[in-house]
């Protein structure tokens, strides 16, 4: 999976600065993935928050990864998206 290769976030700007590729847990080599930024609609040009932030969406793209069910009494799989920070 090359995702970030092919990012449409921002087709002028390199790719990897609006693609993150994401690495595996070690008991999951099979799985792949990577998170995009892409820019929400705005009729301004930039979506920003009341704050003054930028707003992005994210889209993810993963493959791999083995039935929720095979590791427990799970049904789905939950992502979190968090700044550096946190």
């Amino acid at each position: 999976m090359d995702v970030c290769a092919r990012s449409t976030g921002y087709r002028s700007a390199a790719p990897d600065l609006y693609c993150i590729d994401l690495v595996a847990a070690p008991d999951f080599p099979a799985a792949t993935g990577a998170v995009e930024l892409l820019r929400r609609a705005s009729p301004f040009g930039a979506s920003v928050t009341a704050d003054g932030q930028h707003a992005w969406n994210l889209r993810l793209t993963l493959a791999g990864l083995p039935d929720p069910r095979s590791l427990g009494d799970y049904t789905t799989y939950v992502a979190w998206a968090s700044t550096p920070t946190l």
